[in-house]
């Protein structure tokens, strides 16, 4: 029953002059009334119309107001029931209670109790009524936020996938630049993305953390770019203040990173700045060991020195599998942490097969290119689609 909705009274008692009565000195009153006289009119009644309050005499021919009371509430619990009756007893009071009517009137009554109850049923009903508005109104706000905000969350993991897919890419764009500028590292920088993958998976990092790894892995050696080609490329050793300069790349590679919060860039400079420190404290750039080295570090440590050990370069030659194998063993609790350690020697054929598919991939890629295929990618409008990712294989 809303403010503007006239309440709809049903009186039901077998006696026809109370019937008459109750309509007649109401008759003024701002309400719709019905009548019935026994238990099946009113199921009648109250079938057809909407009902706010129901008084019903208890004894009548056939079932009882108490049955219709127990009916009613079996139908609509928002009705309230009202009941009357002209032979008082603990029992009928007790049952009526317990079968939630809203009072009890006792034969005779005058018609001004009688209208104090009713309007004081009325007024409750307004305020149930109004607590139910309110409720759907609730209901109906909340359901259409969380729409909103499912909606809404959608497209943020649409935007974070793209921003990820983006910043992953940027990775493997630097790592191929350095691939350019000296190609005697350019599989090394790919396969230390994929060692230090299987790596942390093996070592129990979470799916998320590894896929992190593999795109942030390659950066590792990224700060040689603030590096002089006459240093870098030296061939045989480098002179004490070489090696300082050399020494640089790591502080380099934190500082392009660090000012990004994308957990990919986070990575990359973590990894840059820790991959040289060593697990007993004597590596560079702050002299820091064991679990306060980031185990990304650690991790790229090992895949670094290994790959590095078994790639020919201009200032050393190529190491024998074994022997390096060999080198990572010894060096455990020293230069490398004991955990990756033992785990490398476990993937040790696993992380050898990875970097044979690697220099694969890489001879093909480099043998495939020409002129044609780069600018077949060059999209054909001026506008880029986020969406159109077929510019960006």
């Amino acid at each position: 029953m809303s403010a503007a909705t006239i309440p709809r009274i049903l009186f039901v008692d077998d006696e026809d002059s109370l019937r008459f009565l109750f309509c007649k000195v109401f008759e003024k009153k701002p309400w719709a009334i019905d009548t019935a006289s026994d238990f099946s009119e009113a199921l009648k009644a109250l079938s057809e119309k909407n009902h706010d309050v129901v008084i019903t005499d208890i004894t009548m021919p056939g079932k009882s107001g108490l049955d219709l009371l127990r009916d009613i509430h079996g139908i609509n619990r928002d009705i309230l029931v009202i009941l009357i009756t002209g032979n008082p007893s603990v029992e009928s009071a007790s049952e009526a209670v317990r079968h939630g009517a809203y009072d009890y009137l006792i034969k005779p009554f005058n018609m001004t109790s009688l209208e104090y109850v009713i309007e004081n049923a009325l007024q409750q009903k307004k305020q149930q009524d109004e607590k139910k508005r309110l409720e759907i109104i609730e209901h109906n706000y909340i359901d259409n936020l969380e729409r909103t905000l499912h909606a809404q969350t959608l497209e943020i993991r649409k935007a974070y996938k793209f921003l990820s897919h983006a910043h992953a890419k940027s990775l493997q764009i630097l790592a191929r630049a350095a691939d350019y500028r000296d190609d005697d590292t350019g599989t090394h920088i790919a396969k230390i993305g994929e060692y230090s993958f299987i790596l942390a998976k093996h070592l129990g990092l979470s799916a998320k953390d590894a896929e992190i790894l593999r795109y942030a892995a390659p950066m590792h050696d990224v700060g040689k770019i603030g590096i002089p080609d006459s240093i870098l490329q030296k061939p045989g050793s480098l002179t004490a203040e070489e090696f300082e300069i050399i020494k640089r790349h790591t502080i380099i590679g934190a500082q392009i990173f660090f000012d990004s919060v994308h957990p990919y860039h986070i990575a990359s400079g973590i990894i840059a700045l820790t991959h040289h420190e060593r697990y007993n404290g004597t590596g560079y750039p702050r002299g820091i060991s064991g679990d306060d080295i980031h185990l990304f570090g650690r991790i790229v440590a090992v895949a670094d020195v290994f790959d590095a050990l078994i790639t020919p370069r201009v200032y050393k030659e190529q190491w024998p599998v074994e022997k390096a194998v060999a080198l990572i063993r010894s060096e455990s609790g020293k230069h490398f942490d004991p955990k990756v350690c033992a785990c490398f020697l476990d993937m040790t054929e696993e992380i050898l097969e990875a970097g044979r598919r690697i220099e694969t991939e890489e001879e093909q890629r480099k043998s495939s290119f020409n002129l044609d295929s780069l600018l077949a990618k060059v999209p054909a409008s001026d506008h880029i689609d986020e969406d159109d990712d077929s510019w960006n294989q």
